[in-house]
């Protein structure tokens, strides 16, 4: 995923404003980083081993949600909103 942030209503803001631009902004973007926390990550692993490329699941109340697949390392992310159940399981492609 990418983010581009603007702080201002310009494109570029001059070098002496920059100070008074983050202070006015700093807040709302360190709110917008801690929502990377929400979700859930993971390896999945098959005797200590990751697995590449398997299928998560991620279901929410019999809707399907998504699928995801993990990367070289077994490693997998997805974001979803808190205070939902899910029901999270893996397949090996």
């Amino acid at each position: 995923m990418d983010i581009t942030v603007g702080l201002s209503c310009c494109k570029s803001v001059l070098a002496n404003t920059f100070a008074e631009e983050w202070e006015n902004n700093r807040e709302s973007l360190y709110k917008y980083m801690e929502t990377i926390h929400i979700g859930v990550k993971g390896v999945v692993s098959h005797n200590n081993t990751p697995v590449q490329y398997a299928m998560v699941f991620v279901e929410q109340q019999n809707a399907m949600k998504d699928n995801v697949y993990t990367n070289k390392f077994g490693e997998y992310w997805k974001l979803l909103l808190p205070g939902e159940d899910y029901f999270i399981n893996a397949f090996e492609g």
